[in-house]
C-alpha cells in the first residue's frame, strides 16, 4: 500500500469480494472483487437486514495476532458516495477500535469489539471521524473482520449510479 509516497507490507490479510463491477481504491491499491462466496453473501443479506441499507462490496481482513493493525482513516473514498454506510462485523479475539475527531491526534473513543459483534458506522462517522485498529501485543489470537459496503459506478457522463447487489 501506499503511504505518504512510500509503498509498504499491508500489516494484515485482506480480501475483496463483491458484485463483478465493485471496484475500490485506497492507500494507492485498487482492488477488483473476487465473487461472493455463498456463506459471505448470506451474511450480508442478514446484516443488511438488520442495517436496513444494502450493500454489494466487502473488505474481509484477517488480523494474524496483535501484530496486525489498520492505522488511522476514514471510510470516504468517491467508490462509496457521499454518505457512505460501513457496516463491520467481527469474528475471534476482541480487539479495541478507536475513534478521533478529524484533524486531532488524541482518541475520542475505544470500543472493544468482540466475537460476533457489528457495529454500523453512519455517513457523519467518516466525515468527522477517524478509525483505527492498533497493534495490541498482549492479543495473540486471530481476527476476522468484514466490513460490509455499497459502491457506487461512476457513469461515462460524469453520473453515478448504484452497483447491483
Amino acid at each position: 500500500m501506499r503511504l505518504y509516497g512510500r509503498e509498504h507490507p499491508i500489516p494484515r490479510l485482506q480480501c475483496w469480494m463483491g458484485d463483478a463491477h465493485a471496484t475500490y481504491r485506497y492507500s494507492g491499491l485498487l482492488l477488483k472483487p473476487v465473487p461472493w462466496h455463498e456463506d459471505v453473501l448470506a451474511l450480508r443479506d442478514y446484516i443488511a437486514s438488520l442495517c436496513g441499507h444494502s450493500f454489494n462490496a466487502v473488505l474481509i481482513n484477517l488480523y494474524r495476532n496483535g501484530n496486525d493493525r489498520r492505522g488511522w482513516h476514514s471510510d470516504d473514498e468517491e467508490e462509496l458516495g457521499a454518505r457512505p454506510w460501513i457496516a463491520s462485523y467481527n469474528l475471534g479475539a476482541t480487539r479495541d477500535f478507536t475513534f478521533r475527531r478529524r484533524g486531532q491526534t488524541r482518541i475520542a473513543q475505544s470500543l472493544a469489539l468482540g466475537h460476533d459483534e457489528l457495529l454500523l458506522m453512519s455517513p457523519e462517522v467518516q466525515h468527522g471521524w477517524q478509525h483505527a485498529l492498533p497493534a495490541c501485543l498482549r492479543v495473540h489470537a486471530p481476527r476476522i473482520n468484514l466490513t460490509f459496503r455499497r459502491i457506487i459506478e461512476k457513469q461515462e457522463n460524469g453520473a453515478v449510479s448504484p452497483l447491483s447487489g
